[in-house]
C-alpha cells in the first residue's frame, strides 16, 4: 500500500497588513471624554446641607461623627450614611428609587 501525501490547505484566507490595522482599531475601547461619565470612589461627595437626614437611620448630618461618609441618591437627591446604604460608589441609587 502506498501512503497518500498530506495536502496542506489554508482554512482561513490570509489577512493583509491593512486589514490587521483596521481590526486593531475596531477593538480599541471608546470612552467619551466627558466629566459627567466619571464615577468617583465612595466618600468623595460632600454633603452641603447641614440639615440633611440619613434615609435609613434618621441621623442629621450636623450630628454626624467626624469621618463618617455620606452618599446622595442620584434619583431623589436624598442623603444616607455610606454604612447605612451599603453604597460602593458615589453613583448611588437608594432602595426607595430602585
Amino acid at each position: 500500500m502506498q501512503a497518500k501525501a498530506l495536502v496542506k490547505r489554508k482554512v482561513f484566507p490570509e489577512i493583509t497588513e491593512k486589514e490587521k490595522s483596521d481590526d486593531e482599531s475596531d477593538k480599541q475601547a471608546f470612552v467619551p471624554d466627558d466629566e459627567d461619565m466619571d464615577v468617583d470612589e465612595i466618600g468623595q461627595s460632600v454633603c452641603d446641607d447641614k440639615d440633611a437626614v440619613c434615609l435609613f437611620c434618621d441621623e442629621r448630618f450636623s450630628e454626624n461623627q467626624i469621618g463618617e461618609l455620606w452618599v446622595r441618591c442620584i434619583m431623589c437627591n436624598l442623603w444616607a450614611h455610606e454604612q447605612c446604604s451599603g453604597a460602593e460608589k458615589d453613583d448611588y441609587v437608594c432602595d426607595f428609587c430602585r
